[in-house]
């Protein structure tokens, strides 16, 4: 397989990394979200802060790292669809892309395994994006 970068529409594939990012990151708000509403209805009105903050330090990093692939996938989709030509390319670039900026955020907050996770499931998920929209073509 040979990589041509002028086959990838970059257009579509920053719109595919965006898509795995709201996807990823949306579901952890979602996923805090309903924690909190789950305490206001155990409590009857307004919920513990701190309970709320030490479920989302404790479980929004992992739930960003392994919804990041189904993002990367869905975006890798997209991207590979509309490309029509080098689907898997797209893809993959969207896996690449989000993988990168991923490992980015990470050293800036500091790595740890989930970053090891988040690298591989943005990559895979690009991959399956990619490769799943090739079939289609």
């Amino acid at each position: 397989m040979s990589f041509n970068l002028s086959n990838i529409k970059w257009g579509w594939v920053v719109l595919g990394v965006a898509i795995a990012f709201v996807i990823a990151y949306g579901s952890s708000i979602c996923v805090v979200t309903g924690y909190t509403t789950y305490l206001a209805f155990q409590a009857m009105g307004t919920p513990d802060q701190t309970m709320i903050n030490e479920f989302a330090a404790n479980t929004a990093e992992g739930v960003v790292s392994t919804l990041i692939g189904a993002g990367t996938l869905a975006g890798g989709l997209l991207a590979g669809r509309k490309a029509k030509v080098d689907a898997l390319q797209n893809g993959l670039a969207v896996g690449l892309i989000t993988a990168l900026i991923g490992l980015v955020l990470s050293l800036l907050w500091g790595l740890d395994l989930w970053t090891v996770v988040s690298f591989a499931l943005s990559v895979g998920g690009g991959w399956v994006g990619g490769q799943l929209a090739s079939k289609r073509a």
